[in-house]
């Protein structure tokens, strides 16, 4: 089976470029720079198993489908939904933040 492509909704994008961000400007430009290569693997496994991700925040939430894959190092998690045709992103969160509170079904 194919892999599955990655979209990014602006939502998750905005995340994945203000953690970034934080990042290098707290820890520098190399730790940035392994926050980006450990999402990007993290985007690779979702596209080739998008079912690798737990179901617990799409049962507490409410959410159908709605997945989430750990960045161990990093302490964020990619939040998604398989859908037909792609993976989409809806959120890249620190594990910290209030999941529940912060995340919400964006606009179809």
């Amino acid at each position: 089976m194919a892999d599955k492509p990655i979209r990014l909704r602006a939502l998750a994008a905005a995340d994945l470029e203000d953690a970034t961000s934080h990042h290098r400007d707290h820890a520098g430009e190399e730790t940035a720079l392994g926050f980006i290569d450990e999402v990007q693997a993290a985007f690779e496994l979702i596209s080739s198993g998008p079912g690798i991700g737990s179901l617990r925040y799409s049962y507490d939430l409410d959410i159908p489908g709605l997945r989430a894959f750990p960045i161990k190092r990093f302490d964020h998690a990619v939040f998604y939904v398989e859908t037909d045709d792609v993976v989409d992103v809806w959120r890249i969160l620190h594990t910290s933040r209030d999941i529940a509170e912060t995340l919400e079904p964006p606009e179809r």
